[in-house]
């Protein structure tokens, strides 16, 4: 239990980070990060956090999970400004999938099987 409040408290300080903005020097990206570095190049989602636009780096991004009371999660990984999700597996067959060419920018990441009782999602970056 520490340990989602931990994470949790780390991904608020990554996006209150984005929200602040980047350097006056370039062009701001989404979320104001000009080039992406302040973005998370790993995320942990877990069913007790609060549902909130994540940053992510630009790249390719490895998703694992594990879940409770259900086979087969439902993963959506969305623009937070809205429009059409990035990745959406309704019931993978493995427990690793690769998220390819993911646009810097903040994100929303959901599991949505209402069967699943208790998960946790990993978007870990690993490469561009």
């Amino acid at each position: 239990m520490e340990r989602r409040k931990t994470i949790a408290s780390g991904l608020a300080a990554i996006i209150l980070v984005a929200a602040c903005g980047g350097s006056s020097s370039g062009p701001a990206g989404p979320g104001g990060a000009g080039d992406g570095a302040s973005f998370a190049a790993q995320v942990t989602i877990t069913q007790d956090d609060e549902r909130v636009p994540v940053p992510l780096q630009g790249g390719r991004y490895r998703l694992g999970w594990s879940v409770d009371g259900c086979p087969k999660p439902h993963i959506v990984v969305s623009p937070a400004e809205g429009g059409e999700p990035i990745f959406e597996n309704p019931a993978p067959n493995i427990r690793i999938i690769f998220v390819n060419e993911v646009p810097a920018g903040l994100y929303f990441i959901d599991q949505t099987e209402p069967s699943c009782t208790g998960w946790e999602l990993v978007l870990d970056r690993v490469g561009n």
